[in-house]
């Protein structure tokens, strides 16, 4: 029976629909992650525009939750200082190791 009118969505739904945007978020990512270390194995090229893809999305949903005010809440103010210093550290260290392989590959 059809009464005309539209169904709205309910609390379940948008989990629903959240839960599965961010299975498909994680196959996207892991995908190109793959990706990436496939073309670094096989054909020795550095993908560093997937790479800006993933910073980018990572960038993308992170602003969007900082602006809606979501960010906070989810993580607290500890694990976000500790994902900050973590990026922060793996950066560094991708810079050493960076320099270091240059280095050995030149000699």
């Amino acid at each position: 029976m059809n009464t005309g009118k539209d169904v709205t969505r309910d609390e379940r739904t948008e989990a629903v629909m959240r839960a599965a945007s961010a299975l498909a978020m994680s196959v996207i990512i892991f995908g190109l992650l793959i990706d990436i270390m496939f073309r670094a194995a096989v054909f020795h090229e550095a993908a560093w525009d997937l790479f800006a893809l993933l910073v980018l999305d990572g960038a993308i949903i992170t602003v969007y939750m900082a602006r809606h005010k979501v960010l906070g809440q989810m993580l607290g103010r500890r694990p976000t200082i500790g994902m900050a210093v973590g990026a922060l550290v793996g950066a560094l260290l991708g810079a050493a190791l960076a320099a270091v392989f240059t280095m050995m590959a030149h000699l």
